[in-house]
């Protein structure tokens, strides 16, 4: 009975952060993005976002998701986003201080209260604030239930002599607290139950401080499995680990030292713990912020991008699509917006990598552009699958909004795809065999048209990064004007067009064909900025 208490106490601990996660999303959902863009324009003022962000929401997967995809997205540089990380390190530190002051002696305030707040109230910033009040209702009620648990636990002698060995073993004790911190992906939740069990009797400084080194580990461990998908996140990713892994190697060297000193610190075994948990993570970020710029050299040198890549060339696309994540909507959601960026990022390259087949005659390329359509298909069945499986009754009416945007945004890039596919590419491959010309001015307006087609296809992949209604309205506000272009280009050339030769007839056809083309590539383009249209004054 008493194991069962510790494992629904593990349970429960897992639970209430998950829960917590949910409750900041219900309260700052996309705002939190927002915040962090603008407040992280300098390296130290990035910094010191990091520790008020982290303490306004103590969940490392979530800010480390966030961060990601921001530096995805390009919203953030790599030097600001390993500055708001130094930050964030510390500001999470508050969680595991309120659980070593035994805040969760109280558990039935938090509990009562977050009921309340979440169960009653209508507006929804009240019921994110009472979500997160009760999800840490949850994790304190586990701590009591595992600190009680291990209290009896400690008059068990075959438990004793285990513990035992693992204070004779801190590399082990290291390297597990860091798998099961990577494995429950939350280092508070490993804190919680270590302290907890420390409490109860289990254990000393020997054991809690190499469980405080390996859990700092796992959530940097966790980070870089997150970014894993996108060259800037490996880097960032690296980056953190060298700066946690150094400094726990330094510590492991220096570990009888570190516990005599805060032996003789003021306060219980939990307290140091959780103290040493906090100047860990100060002296990493004293350590690191300074060298923000050389480490982001050195992780660049390591990790260079992939080559093959760098030329526009046509190759898969790495996934974003996490099934782990869907049970938590928002960062569903995120997850497919950077799949959605990732299927705009290939379509636009499927129309440049056309571009120079059009204008190099270049068959070959043509042909595989073609099949890189296929790709396209492909990402946007598995972006509509994804969506589909989120719990639209969990989500904001906002986030609904975002999900519909992105499943219509999706429809349209294939179409786009389509139409480089079945009519560029092909009117392309006819071009060439029957060697047809267009004249100068044709080819000037179409070079033009192409131009000003790349720079909307930018345009919208921003306003889906930045969910900017400002940029969505110019974007509107442009299309009549671009189509106006398009019909004055047109019948431009009708008048121009000299000759009845049937080649003549030919080259007009083909460039008209072209015209139409990419003016509906641009009409598909326009639909993201429908969906992020400033709201009507009568609204």
């Amino acid at each position: 009975m008493i194991f069962l208490n510790i494992l629904g106490g593990v349970a429960l601990i897992l639970f209430g952060v998950r829960y917590l996660s949910k409750g900041l999303d219900r309260l700052f959902g996309q705002k939190l993005t927002q915040w962090m863009h603008r407040m992280t324009e300098h390296r130290l003022k990035a910094f010191f976002a990091g520790i008020g962000i982290s303490m306004l929401a103590p969940s490392s997967t979530t800010l480390a998701l966030v961060s990601l995809n921001m530096l995805e997205q390009g919203q953030l540089k790599a030097r600001q986003m390993m500055a708001v990380i130094l930050g964030t390190n510390i500001g999470i530190t508050v969680t595991v201080q309120l659980l070593a002051f035994r805040v969760y002696d109280y558990y039935p305030i938090f509990l009562i209260i977050g009921l309340i707040g979440f169960q009653f109230l209508k507006r929804n910033v009240f019921r994110g604030i009472g979500q997160c009040i009760l999800a840490l209702g949850f994790i304190f009620l586990a701590m009591d239930l595992i600190s009680n648990a291990a209290t009896n636990l400690s008059q068990n002698g075959d438990l004793v002599l285990i513990i035992q060995i693992l204070h004779d073993q801190p590399l082990a004790l290291i390297l597990a607290t860091a798998m099961v911190t990577i494995m429950v992906q939350s280092s508070t939740a490993t804190l919680g139950i270590g302290l907890a069990l420390v409490n109860g009797g289990l254990g000393g400084l020997n054991l809690l401080i190499p469980i405080v080194i390996g859990a700092n580990i796992g959530i940097a461990g966790t980070t870089f499995i997150a970014g894993l998908p996108s060259l800037e996140g490996r880097r960032l990713g690296i980056a953190n680990l060298l700066l946690k892994g150094g400094f726990a190697i330094v510590c492991l060297f220096a570990l009888i030292p570190i516990i005599e000193i805060f032996q003789d610190t003021p306060g219980n075994v939990v307290r140091q713990g959780a103290n040493f948990h906090t100047l860990f993570n100060v002296m990493i970020a004293l350590i690191g912020l300074p060298m923000v710029g050389s480490l982001n050299q050195i992780v660049r040198f390591m990790i260079k991008p992939d080559h093959a890549n760098k030329d526009g060339s046509l190759t898969a696309p790495t996934s974003y699509l996490d099934d782990d994540a869907l049970v938590n909507p928002f960062m569903g959601l995120i997850n497919a917006t950077r799949e959605t960026m990732s299927m705009a990022d290939g379509t636009k390259t499927m129309l440049t990598n056309f571009w120079k087949a059009y204008e190099d005659d270049d068959i070959e390329l043509a042909r595989q552009v073609q099949k890189y359509d296929d790709k396209i298909d492909l990402m946007n069945t598995r972006i509509k699958e994804y969506l589909s499986q989120l719990n639209e009754d969990a989500m904001e009416p906002k986030e609904i909004k975002l999900q519909y945007a992105l499943l219509n945004f999706s429809s349209e890039l294939e179409a786009i795809g389509d139409i480089i596919d079945k009519n560029l590419c092909h009117q392309l491959l006819k071009e060439v065999k029957q060697n047809l010309v267009i004249s100068d001015q044709d080819q000037q307006n179409l070079t033009d048209l192409y131009n000003e087609l790349i720079r909307r296809f930018e345009t919208a992949i921003s306003i889906l990064a930045s969910r900017d209604s400002n940029l969505a309205g110019d974007m509107l506000a442009g299309k009549e004007n671009f189509n106006e272009w398009c019909r004055k280009v047109q019948k431009i050339h009708y008048e121009n067009l000299g000759g009845n030769d049937v080649v003549s007839l030919k080259s007009s056809s083909y460039f008209i064909d072209m015209l139409n083309s990419l003016r509906k590539i641009s009409s598909h383009l326009t639909s993201i900025a429908y969906s992020f249209q400033p709201p009507r004054s009568d609204e």
